[in-house]
């Protein structure tokens, strides 16, 4: 599946590294936005759309926002495949971000 890192303001790409999950091949982005780093798994699709519950709440290209303690997750569907952002900030400013980078796509998908 193609890898393309994020693309909203104040996002800095540091590194990108291929990793498996439970035998799955994912890509790992590794980002700085303002002060933090947040990172972000790309999951084949037919992982990230492995459980019913993720199925049904992504549906028309929503966001599923959650957290684990400190950590905010914010999941989403990509053309291609799956992405998860993960760091330790509120999940809803995670949303901010990835929802940032959704509307360039559509934009820059409007232009072509």
């Amino acid at each position: 599946f193609p890898v393309e890192p994020l693309r909203a303001p104040d996002v800095r790409l540091l590194a990108v590294w291929t990793t498996e999950l439970e035998g799955e091949p994912a890509a790992v982005l590794a980002y700085r936005w303002d002060d933090r780093i947040v990172l972000q798994y790309l999951l084949p699709e037919i992982r990230f759309f492995q459980h019913r519950d993720i199925r049904r709440a992504v549906t028309d290209g929503r966001l599923l926002v959650a957290s684990d303690g400190a950590q905010g997750i914010v999941a989403w569907p990509t053309e291609a495949a799956g992405a998860l952002l993960v760091g330790e900030l509120a999940p809803e400013r995670l949303a901010r971000l990835a929802a940032a980078d959704l509307l360039v796509r559509r934009v820059d998908r409007g232009a072509q």
